[in-house]
């Protein structure tokens, strides 16, 4: 308040030093234990971790952590002495919405659109009814950053997600070459949206998905942008033409020690 004068305000008028929002949090435990370099219990470096998880799952890992309101736990199946083989890893669940479901709705779209259009985005006007699904989720995700509420800002995101992939498969039965279109339009829009909301939690696959569908860069995570219809964030240059995915091509990747383990299940 003394950097704005003799007569400060509160709030600050626009232009001056803002007053510092305190974000409170809980402590991250290690197996429900306190552990630092210096104690008893020891965390395991990074470089540790690693070994075993991506950093995007990392990220979203913490991201739906709740540590504005309570202590957490990081408790990784990898490095757990009691788990049992049959045990889930709390690491990957929040992981598992991008390895599984937000995975499966982009190939289901990529080989559809291979398959019907030769890799070519239909061009039709995006439904107002989808456009409003959109705006909702935008606007609930930005009102939970602003609150610093980051785990609803997970909460959202999953339940958009998984609802894109109801979307498509209830409207898939019985649909013809021009509802076809339609629905492929629509759902792309709303993968869009889902992977810009996505880019600050897990940048480097969403990157990807922008690219392989053909979205600029430098458009596309635009918050500017964000409540257009896709076509306005397509590279001009591509035309609408996909990137080709190959067959069991991913998006976002499960480690070796996932994937050995899901074999040994």
């Amino acid at each position: 308040m003394y950097m704005n004068g003799k007569n400060p305000t509160v709030p600050a008028k626009d232009g001056q030093l803002q007053i510092t929002k305190i974000c409170p949090i809980k402590s991250i435990l290690y197996m429900n234990q306190k552990a630092s370099s210096s104690g008893s219990v020891k965390p395991p470096m990074a470089t540790d971790f690693l070994k075993y998880y991506s950093p995007e799952q990392f990220r979203i890992h913490f991201v739906a952590m709740n540590m504005t309101n309570n202590n957490v736990s990081l408790a990784p199946k990898a490095f757990n002495k009691d788990a049992k083989p049959e045990d889930v890893d709390p690491m990957v669940l929040e992981g598992n919405l991008l390895t599984n479901v937000y995975n499966r709705i982009l190939r289901t779209i990529f080989y559809s659109t291979q398959k019907n259009s030769d890799g070519v985005i239909p061009q039709c006007k995006i439904d107002d009814e989808i456009m409003d699904i959109c705006q909702k989720a935008i606007l609930d995700v930005e009102r939970f950053m602003y609150d610093k509420k980051f785990h609803q800002v997970y909460n959202v995101i999953d339940v958009f997600i998984r609802n894109i992939n109801k979307y498509w498969v209830k409207e898939i039965t019985n649909a013809d070459q021009e509802k076809l279109k339609q629905l492929t339009a629509n759902t792309i829009q709303m993968l869009f949206v889902a992977n810009t909301l996505l880019h600050p939690i897990v940048p480097l696959g969403s990157e990807h998905v922008a690219d392989y569908f053909g979205f600029d860069l430098n458009l596309c995570f635009d918050w500017n942008n964000i409540f257009n219809e896709f076509y306005t964030v397509l590279n001009k240059a591509r035309k609408g033409k996909l990137t080709t995915l190959k067959e069991k091509e991913d998006f976002f990747a499960k480690t070796a020690y996932q994937l050995l383990g899901e074999q040994n299940q």
